[in-house]
């Protein structure tokens, strides 16, 4: 696709996302780490910069992304939101280098909202229908990317063990202690008592789709999965009063050839592990900061991730301003 086309329909769905302000009740802005997928989306963003004083050049890691968009309520129902977003994935810290600039919309809904047949009486399937333009700086080629991605959410605030292997937005156990604190029938809460939350607790994020790279003709099948796990939680919590503090999370982000084109793109699997402290600026809403020790292995044809193996060390950060939270 040449590029001026692709300019052309994201002059229009800019159109479309302003000319509906009237509309919308929400304004969403959000900090993470890749558009893409549901699991990527609700990672944090990182960043690490080395400016030494000798002869040695300037380098550097950028994995994150800026999104606005607006939610369209329909009555007490969220049930889709557009935005448009920039997107930056650049690492010269690493031997098989990565400059990736991207930018384009992205529409989110759902389906089965108030279905009541079997599994979608607690669920309901969010879409993430992603346009964008992507230039590589290393391989010096640009085109389009067309990514359809879904997963399962909570239609309600879940907790049990069934929803936190299936949704980030559930964790497992819940936050025992402080529901014991806020209980109005426990007048003298006793620091005492114990929990499971207290020693541990864990959430997840999944997500399958479907991703066509046009300057590649290149269509591909994406599974990603990724388990957070939180050990000592409550009793951290006890003495910090934050829930989620310590983190350690495994990961596999795996794509496949569907149309069987050759490519010199990596298809293949990106593991990674992470381990890091969390401090939670805001619990309800998200916010956060931390500095996470991260491990990489594989590599990512969307992104411009040759497949090697790495570690770093780097500071992370969410941040999700939703008014209709």
């Amino acid at each position: 696709m040449h590029f001026h086309r692709f300019q052309l329909r994201i002059l229009l769905a800019f159109i479309f996302l302003f000319s509906n302000i009237g509309q919308a009740q929400d304004l969403k802005f959000q900090v993470g780490q890749s558009i893409g997928n549901e699991t990527t989306k609700n990672k944090a963003a990182t960043i690490i910069a080395s400016f030494p004083r000798d002869s040695v050049s300037n380098s550097h890691s950028i994995q994150g992304f800026l999104e606005v968009g607006l939610n369209f309520p329909d009555n007490t129902v969220k049930s889709y939101s557009i935005s448009a977003f920039a997107e930056k994935h650049s690492n010269t810290l690493i031997s098989k280098r990565q400059d990736v600039t991207q930018f384009g919309g992205q529409l989110t809904f759902h389906l089965w909202e108030k279905s009541q047949f079997f599994l979608f009486k607690k669920y309901k399937i969010r879409f993430l229908g992603t346009a964008r333009y992507s230039h590589d700086h290393i391989a010096e080629t640009d085109g389009g990317q067309y990514l359809l991605h879904f997963n399962l959410a909570p239609k309600l605030g879940g907790g049990n063990f069934g929803d936190a292997f299936l949704n980030i937005e559930n964790i497992y156990p819940g936050d025992e202690y402080k529901n014991y604190q806020s209980d109005p029938n426990n007048e003298n809460p006793d620091p005492k008592k114990r929990f499971p939350s207290d020693f541990i607790q864990f959430s997840s994020s999944h997500t399958l789709g479907v991703e066509y790279i046009s300057n590649e003709e290149l269509l591909l099948g994406n599974l990603a999965y990724t388990i957070n796990i939180y050990p000592l939680s409550g009793l951290l919590y006890r003495t910090f009063e934050q829930y989620r503090m310590l983190q350690f999370s495994f990961g596999i982000d795996n794509r496949f050839n569907i149309n069987s084109q050759n490519t010199e793109l990596f298809i293949g699997s990106l593991l990674t592990g992470s381990a890091g402290v969390n401090f939670l600026i805001n619990e309800e809403k998200g916010y956060q900061l931390g500095l996470v020790y991260s491990y990489q292995e594989g590599g990512h044809a969307l992104q411009g991730l040759s497949d090697q193996v790495f570690s770093q060390l780097v500071l992370s950060a969410r941040l999700v301003l939703d008014n209709s939270k």
